[in-house]
Formats: structure tokens, C-alpha cells, sequence
């Protein structure tokens, strides 16, 4: 590893939902990164970066709702503030 390069993935999940959904697989599709901040702490402290999604799933259990997971990738850098 070369001192001051990054690489940052972020894990996520939720319920499904259709304005997500279209969100998520906007960035899935691989053609362009997108601008995306986290924060995992509700808002103290965020993460702003640019990033694509290597995975991205759907489940859709018989006995259960709908539910998506992902990895968010970075492209770049990480601003933390």
C-alpha cells in the first residue's frame, strides 16, 4: 500500500423500497460513480465520498418483506467531517 492512497467501502441494508431502490441500482449499473455521505452516527460525523456499488441484492422471502443490502466503493478520496 502506498502512503496517502485510500480505499473506503461502506456496508448497508434496509427494508426495500421503490425511491431507494431506483437511488441504489442508479449507481449499481456501474456507468458512473455517485456523491454519497454516511454517517454512521446519525449526523455528528459524516463521510462524504464519491462511489459505485460492486453488490447490490434483493431478497424477497416467502415468510418475510423485501429487503436490499449493499457495498458502496469508493473511488477516490474520503472527506470526514
Amino acid at each position: 500500500r502506498l502512503p496517502g492512497l485510500r480505499s473506503f467501502t461502506f456496508n448497508g441494508n434496509g427494508a426495500w423500497d421503490a425511491t431507494v431502490d431506483a437511488a441504489l441500482y442508479g449507481l449499481f449499473d456501474g456507468s458512473a460513480a455517485g456523491a454519497v455521505v454516511f454517517s454512521p452516527d446519525g449526523g455528528t460525523t459524516t463521510y462524504t465520498l464519491n462511489c459505485w456499488i460492486p453488490q447490490y441484492d434483493i431478497s424477497t422471502p416467502a415468510d418475510n418483506y423485501a429487503s436490499w443490502s449493499v457495498q458502496l466503493a469508493s473511488t477516490g478520496d474520503c472527506v470526514r467531517a
